[in-house]
């Protein structure tokens, strides 16, 4: 009987994993965001982010919830008070997989475009955003990489509810690790 039950459940569950995309398996990945309000510098740090790239595509995609970020300079239960609703964000876009690759140096400076979503606020918005991958060993066959991207939401459009009082350009720094997974 078990290995009946073995069977089946491998006979199921093989298609669903030979169906799977080639990714590059993140991980350590975390984002910042800093603002000015009242001329004081505010950071916000949340490591409880969602990041997928796929190697073949170059498709990314981000998912990370509003009340994951914590203020260094608050107290760690007050995280959550002044979030009036918890929202879900995501960033996609296209990454040029096919240059990052065949990257041949060690670092690599790439400017591409991010659309930032919200469907409770109605938000679709294009963001620029400095990429520079980082391959720790160049010319070897490891496919590990740093990802750091760097860019600007101006608020002044958005108006993001959680930045109401800040100054318009809020930094956003996204870091994270990657290895490709070719199955």
């Amino acid at each position: 009987m078990k290995l009946i039950a073995l069977s089946v459940f491998f006979l199921l569950v093989t298609p669903v994993l030979l169906g799977q995309q080639t990714q590059y398996l993140t991980y350590k990945s975390n984002m910042r965001i800093k603002g000015v309000m009242n001329g004081e510098k505010q950071e916000w740090e949340n490591k409880n982010i969602s990041v997928s790239l796929d190697y073949k595509t170059g498709e990314f995609h981000l998912h990370l919830y509003n009340y994951d970020f914590l203020n260094n300079t608050q107290d760690l239960d007050s995280k959550n008070d002044s979030i009036d609703e918890k929202r879900v964000f995501t960033l996609s876009g296209m990454f040029p997989i096919q240059q990052i690759i065949n990257q041949k140096q060690s670092n690599q400076n790439y400017n591409i475009e991010l659309q930032l979503k919200n469907d409770d606020l109605d938000i679709e918005e294009m963001l620029l955003f400095d990429m520079l991958i980082t391959w720790p060993e160049p010319g070897s066959e490891n496919s590990y990489r740093i990802f750091s991207l760097n860019g600007v939401l101006n608020n002044d459009e958005l108006k993001l509810p959680a930045f109401a009082e800040f100054e318009d350009e809020i930094q956003l720094w996204l870091m994270f690790s990657g290895n490709m997974n070719a199955q």
